[in-house]
């Protein structure tokens, strides 16, 4: 096949034209491992735990989670033959598992998910939906008279507080 010059030409800056897009590509900037983790939608800026703690067991349970989590916190840091990024994508794997962990303990939350029942309590307005479920429960009942004797000490040291408060906002006028 013979080709005239200005077709040859046409071909020869095609060529050259394709060829500089190739190597532009690979001039492009890539981006570092964390930023392509987040492009990816692997990583998150924040992770959030919701841990439950209304009955005296959870407490006992809660030591146990975050003990464990925090070990194996530590464990990840320690990783030498491990990227910065995928360090940082082990670990939000971990709060993740916390909270599902979290989410799990017993006795469960009495309340079903988005529900809220709003009233008055003095002057100001608090959700009280699940507080009849907590009331009715018979391993939470204590006597109040002990209740009340516990708490007293509460009242002294509220009151130390604010002669503190008092002494410290003085000193600060001077």
């Amino acid at each position: 096949m013979l080709y005239h010059i200005d077709e040859l030409n046409i071909i020869l800056l095609l060529s050259k034209y394709y060829l500089s897009n190739v190597r532009d590509m690979r001039k492009k900037k890539q981006l570092n491992p964390t930023a392509a983790m987040f492009n990816r939608g692997l990583l998150r800026f924040k992770r959030r735990v919701d841990i439950t703690c209304w009955h005296v067991d959870h407490i006992a349970q809660i030591i146990k989670l975050l003990r464990n989590c925090a070990d194996t916190l530590e464990e990840i840091a320690g990783l030498n033959k491990v990227g910065a990024a995928d360090k940082v994508l082990y670990a939000q794997t971990e709060i993740m598992k916390l909270n599902t962990l979290a989410q799990n303990m017993k006795p469960e939350d009495p309340r079903d998910r988005g529900s809220a029942e709003y009233k008055y309590v003095g002057n100001t307005m608090r959700d009280t939906h699940g507080f009849d479920h907590v009331e009715a429960r018979p391993d939470l009942d204590e006597n109040n008279e002990n209740y009340l004797d516990r708490h007293r000490h509460m009242k002294v040291t509220l009151k130390q507080r604010s002669e503190l408060n008092k002494r410290i906002a003085g000193s600060r006028d001077r």
